[in-house]
């Protein structure tokens, strides 16, 4: 009878302690959000440029942002 008293004991405290921790959320397709913020990052290198590179860099900047674009819908597409 004791051993059965202890052994719920130690499994109501198992709950509660379980319960008292908080959950973390699962981050869903982490390179795909790294991907997204190193194109963010390299955006803004692009946008506070000082040379044109012979119109090299706006070109890049275009496509930089159809790659945020396109990242975001990917992400998006999965509800995870």
């Amino acid at each position: 009878m004791m051993k059965h008293k202890l052994t719920v004991l130690i499994a109501g405290l198992a709950f509660v302690a379980g319960a008292a921790v908080p959950t973390l959320a699962v981050e869903h397709h982490p390179d795909m959000r790294a991907a997204l913020n190193a194109l963010f990052n390299a955006r803004g290198h692009l946008q506070t440029s000082n040379h044109d590179f012979h119109g090299l860099r706006v070109k890049a900047l275009e496509e930089t942002n159809e790659a945020i674009h396109d990242v975001q819908a990917a992400i998006a597409s999965d509800p995870g």
